[in-house]
């Protein structure tokens, strides 16, 4: 029954991610005749192939993991086509790279559909998924060239991959299993009052603040303030909902918005973030790090409620628009009602992220679950606030939307994990 209602939502997931685009390709002057340059046959053929990989997937799922969730893949789907139809507006050559990579970013999810066994047991290595979310962010640091303030690329044979992507996935994988394995004693240990907050014994929070402080400290360094906010705020989170202390909550916002403002005081390339965002009007910002931020306000404006039209938008001559300003042209093509869309549908993924770790009996996969799905939330919530200057823009990629191979992939790998997850939901 639910590979069923699968399969049906997929139909419509890809029929957006088919239609897009050809609009766009006959906004841009492409026809039916055969031609060197852009033609619909064409477009039409790129997007067929990720048809048939997606219908392969489905069929995989429905043989493999006939109980997992039905509404992760063609969410998922939806956003991808979404964005394929945005990034193919904002560069064509960009949006068949994309495509590429989500032929990658499919198979990537039926090995972790297929390939994992019993997924309790990757919560036996706590510290090894510690050491390796430390290894993904000291590599760029040794090893990557710095581009726009940040040293978070490294380039293999002509590819550029950002280890700090992948670093996520480890971070959460790590913070599931330390806290499934210390829950019970956070919960039932006497708890320290500290100024009125009660604190579980140390010795059950020291591992993790000492990574925390690790991570922080390392991207500090390597100066993406995003990554850094995204990476605490899943730990927060995650130790919410293994500790039910909605104390930590509180300190962790404080203690982070202090040490943000201790950042920008030392770091030149912070303080230029912070004043686009207070003031990207002025003289001395519109022209430099506040140019982002005001040409995505204009785009937001100039599309209204509905919309200027698919490839119609001005977005193309911004710096870095397919990979950090996709919604700015979303809602310049689409208006409010594209712009809504979308984040109901991301909505509705969190929602069923957190509904599979509900019904999760194991206290790894319920965190694992629970993670999965605040790191989704975190990642919407920092570009989106961003672009719409609800609080200052950083590089974080909008899931599934935005350019980038190494985006698409770890976003696929959780897509991967959540459905192995939601197997096992009672």
């Amino acid at each position: 029954m639910g590979r069923r209602r699968e399969r049906r939502l997929l139909v419509a997931a890809l029929g957006v991610g088919l239609a897009g685009p050809v609009l766009v390709a006959v906004v841009n002057g492409a026809t039916f005749a055969p031609q060197p340059g852009l033609s619909i046959p064409r477009v039409a053929a790129v997007w067929l192939q990720m048809a048939l990989a997606v219908t392969v997937c489905h069929a995989v799922l429905a043989r493999r993991r006939s109980d997992a969730d039905p509404l992760l893949l063609p969410l998922s789907v939806a956003l991808c086509g979404l964005g394929l139809t945005i990034v193919f507006s904002l560069s064509p050559t960009q949006a068949q790279k994309q495509v590429n990579w989500l032929f990658a970013g499919l198979a990537l999810v039926l090995a972790a559909t297929s390939g994992l066994g019993d997924l309790t047991r990757l919560g036996r290595y706590a510290y090894l998924w510690g050491v390796a979310t430390v290894v993904l962010l000291v590599i760029p640091m040794l090893f990557a060239r710095e581009i726009n303030g940040a040293r978070l690329w490294l380039e293999i044979g002509g590819l550029r991959f950002q280890p700090g992507e992948l670093a996520k996935v480890t971070l959460v994988l790590f913070c599931a299993a330390y806290l499934a394995s210390a829950r019970g004693e956070l919960l039932t240990e006497e708890p320290r009052y500290v100024g009125g907050l009660a604190l579980p014994d140390p010795r059950y929070l020291g591992p993790l603040a000492l990574m925390w402080l690790l991570g922080m400290a390392l991207l500090v360094v390597l100066r993406d303030l995003g990554t850094a906010a995204l990476f605490f705020g899943t730990f927060v989170c995650l130790l919410y909902a293994a500790s039910a202390n909605s104390g930590y909550v509180a300190v962790g916002g404080l203690s982070f918005a202090g040490g943000a403002w201790l950042a920008q005081g030392l770091f030149p390339h912070v303080h230029r973030r912070l004043e686009a965002w207070l003031n990207p009007w002025s003289d001395k910002v519109i022209a430099d790090a506040g140019y982002q931020v005001t040409q995505a306000l204009f785009a937001i404006a100039a599309g209204g409620v509905t919309g200027v039209g698919l490839g119609l938008n001005h977005m193309q001559r911004v710096p870095a628009a397919t990979t950090d300003l996709p919604f700015a042209a979303l809602c310049e093509e689409t208006g409010l009602w594209g712009a809504t869309l979308v984040l109901l549908l991301y909505a509705l993924w969190v929602q069923r992220a957190l509904r599979i770790a509900v019904r999760q009996r194991e206290r790894f996969t319920a965190l694992l679950a629970a993670g999965l799905g605040c790191l989704m939330a975190l990642q919407v919530l920092v570009i989106v606030g961003g672009v719409t200057k609800l609080i200052p823009l950083t590089g974080i990629t909008l899931p599934f939307v935005s350019y980038g191979g190494s985006s698409l992939l770890t976003n696929c790998l959780m897509l991967g994990l959540l459905l192995r997850c939601s197997e096992g939901a009672q």
